[in-house]
């Protein structure tokens, strides 16, 4: 949702989504390469699998969307408007 537009001009895609620990190997270095390209000081960058799993003070997680909804045309409600939202379809 951009907060900065101006009232009546925002538009927003809203997520409910389930929260997984990575665990398997793949994902996990595939997350860690995504992860080490936004990091801009070293101390934060993962060097090694074994800093996320087993005894690793950090973790990694994703999130798996289960509901994504879209604002649409809202309405009024006892001369309050209220958003509205449309569920788009998950495949």
């Amino acid at each position: 949702f951009d907060s900065s537009a101006p009232e009546g001009q925002g538009d927003g895609v809203y997520f409910e989504a389930s929260i997984e620990e990575l665990s398997d190997e793949n994902e996990i270095n595939l997350a860690i390469e995504v992860l080490n390209k936004r990091v801009t000081k070293d101390e934060f960058r993962v060097k090694r699998t074994e800093e996320v799993i087993g005894l690793g003070a950090w973790r990694i997680y994703k999130a798996v969307p289960t509901k994504i909804s879209k604002l649409t045309e809202g309405e009024y409600v006892n001369d309050q408007y209220v958003d509205k939202r449309v569920e788009i379809e998950l495949k």
